[in-house]
């Protein structure tokens, strides 16, 4: 014998209502969500809801505490996500920055930016810290690429660069160039 289901409250609402609400919303979230108080008040149980919106047992039985607990706010989607505190104003003078100076005329360390120094850059002007990932997720999206530093080889010993040319020793996994 199964636990026994529970019961729905419909809030005052009837269901030509809830229907009318559904069709009318544009979420998908609280058109889910309408959906299934308007299948459990028609008496449909909740592993018929769940194969019918295509969604788990769980999301069907969180849909209905939801909407017992909330009635109508529980339409509204608070599943996360959050606005950028980073301003247009703060992203157009990191592309000015970027592009028209060095990090030296602006009392840091370096002859080139990197994502640390603009993090740093940002922080001292505006008091606010980013991360140097966040940094360069805003370049990415303003279409900068980055290329990472690679060993200078012209630095070496004459005798380490001689060595390290491919052509002067002969390996048997390696082909010779002529």
């Amino acid at each position: 014998m199964g636990r026994k289901a529970f019961e729905i409250d419909d809030h005052g609402y009837t269901l030509e209502e809830l229907k009318t609400m559904r069709n009318k919303e544009k979420s998908n979230y609280s058109r889910r969500i309408l959906t299934v108080i308007i299948l459990r008040l028609q008496g449909f149980n909740n592993k018929y809801i769940a194969s019918d919106i295509q969604k788990s047992l769980v999301t069907v039985v969180a849909c209905v505490n939801k909407w017992n607990d909330l009635g109508i706010d529980s339409l509204i989607d608070n599943r996360g996500g959050s606005t950028s505190k980073f301003t247009a104003e703060m992203k157009n003078d990191l592309i000015k920055t970027l592009n028209e100076s060095t990090p030296n005329s602006h009392n840091l360390i370096g002859f080139n930016w990197t994502t640390p120094l603009l993090a740093e850059y940002i922080n001292k002007k505006y008091d606010t810290s980013y991360s140097d990932e966040t940094i360069r997720r805003i370049l990415k999206s303003e279409n900068y690429t980055f290329k990472r530093a690679q060993p200078k080889p012209s630095k070496a010993d004459e005798l380490e660069k001689e060595n390290f040319k491919k052509n002067e020793n002969n390996f048997g996994n390696c082909r010779k160039f002529f």
